[in-house]
């Protein structure tokens, strides 16, 4: 570019190639840095590209030059050629980074502070939306430095980790340490400290101070957040996690659903015993959230529900008693006004046994079958299927789908078999067995 600049100088035409070249650059601006003659490379630059001169040779209309430079521009974040220079991890041709996703949502104010070093910035965009900020933070754009929104920051520091003027930063910092670990003497040792107290990064995130004014103890920054965000977006989260503690929970959503709205209640039926008012839970879809109109009040949306008259669901015990464990769940769950859960294989096994132990003319619709990937081969191949046993079958009132990936073709197949039996929509209820240390981490949709 420097060789082109000065043909340009002394009245020599140019091609298109090399014009186009001229707009591959990023103006990160480090061939300035390593000039050894301290010359300013990209104001030369800016000045070629503004040249009459130039603009004959690259033959292109203002849209599609900024086009071919923001093009460029994206390219350059996903090219595993780039990786040197943008230091993101790169996954087969196409960044792991370029997810696409954007969570914007109201808040009463600003949760961070942002800033961007504006000498050391390359102008890269590996920081902006698209890239590392998922929440519309930084807005990056070609040979600029990112537009910072910091009422959109959620604090996540994705940002900050994906800043490769940071990584680098983090590199001389770690390296220091090994020439601070090894100094000869203290004189040596304070000269490398001083060297590693000057490296700063470019962009950083810091709180606001808003959020540390008003955080204690108990009520921490993180729960103010949490709060301020439901309160934004009008966004409750519907839950209730019983008696505990002053501060329970993410946000206070569990405290607004804490002892005296559940367990006091519950705890006085239970010791007062009055027949008339017996304890009660009902199965149904839940609203994740609490919606309500332009006059305040609460609105629901219409859910199949299920009533029990007991907070009990009953899950068959794996006993091989030729289908009298099955039945004694059963009757349990008809005198109790609940359910009980029976896996399908077990159901189809044991079907004619409950049906002439219990002296039954028709499945009484308790059951709760436990269903998987493979319900509809079941029922087709199995030769225990037979029309008594399908239409008790689809007459149940809950099913619990075990995970699998073809779950939607499962759960219509239900609904679909459900209709064609004249029966009732049914409730659907996830089923994914977990263990104790399964709990431990995050939850993955893989």
């Amino acid at each position: 570019r420097r060789k082109t600049a000065m043909r340009l100088e002394a009245g020599e035409q140019i091609d298109r190639d090399e014009a186009l070249g001229f707009l591959a650059c990023t103006r990160c601006d480090n061939c300035v840095r390593v000039c050894p003659a301290d010359v300013p490379l990209t104001d030369i630059f800016d000045l070629v590209e503004g040249d009459s001169r130039f603009e004959r040779a690259l033959a292109l209309e203002d849209t599609a030059r900024g086009e071919y430079i923001e093009r460029f521009w994206q390219i350059m974040k996903e090219s595993p050629n780039y990786r040197e220079h943008t230091l993101a991890e790169q996954t087969g041709g196409r960044s792991h980074l370029q997810h696409g996703l954007r969570i914007v949502y109201p808040r009463g104010f600003e949760y961070g502070s942002l800033y961007i070093d504006e000498e050391s910035c390359i102008h890269c965009g590996m920081c902006g939306d698209e890239n590392a900020c998922m929440y519309g933070a930084r807005r990056g754009r070609a040979r600029q430095i990112p537009e910072l929104l910091d009422i959109n920051c959620a604090l996540c520091n994705a940002c900050v980790n994906y800043c490769p003027q940071n990584k680098e930063a983090q590199r001389q910092r770690h390296l220091l340490d090994r020439y601070i670990f090894n100094a000869t003497d203290l004189e040596e040792k304070r000269y490398w400290t001083e060297r590693q107290r000057r490296i700063r990064d470019t962009t950083t995130v810091h709180r606001s101070t808003k959020l540390t004014e008003m955080a204690d103890r108990y009520v921490t920054e993180d729960i103010l957040m949490e709060i301020d965000k439901e309160a934004s977006a009008g966004q409750i989260p519907v839950s209730g996690m019983g008696q505990g503690d002053r501060h329970m929970g993410i946000g206070f959503d569990a405290e607004r659903f804490a002892h005296f709205h559940i367990v006091g209640p519950a705890q006085n039926r239970l010791h007062e015993g009055d027949p008339e008012e017996e304890l009660a839970v009902t199965l149904g879809k839940r609203e994740s959230y609490c919606r309500f109109d332009e006059q305040g009040n609460p609105v629901f949306s219409e859910h199949r529900t299920l009533a029990l008259k007991t907070p009990i669901l009953y899950n068959a015990l794996r006993l091989e008693s030729n289908g009298l464990m099955e039945l004694a769940l059963i009757r349990v769950a008809e005198q109790q006004g609940s359910l009980v859960v029976i896996e399908l294989e077990r159901l189809l096994q044991n079907f004619n046994t409950i049906m002439r132990e219990g002296g039954y003319e028709s499945l009484p619709p308790v059951v709760a079958p436990r269903v998987d990937g493979d319900l509809i081969d079941q029922l087709q191949t199995n030769p225990r299927t037979h029309r008594e046993f399908l239409t008790a079958f689809w007459s149940m009132p809950l099913f619990e789908v075990c995970w699998h990936r073809d779950m939607k073709r499962t759960m219509a197949y239900i609904r679909d078999s459900v209709k064609s039996a004249g029966g009732e929509r049914p409730l659907l209820a996830g089923y994914l067995e977990i263990g104790e240390y399964d709990l431990i981490g995050t939850i993955s949709p893989t």
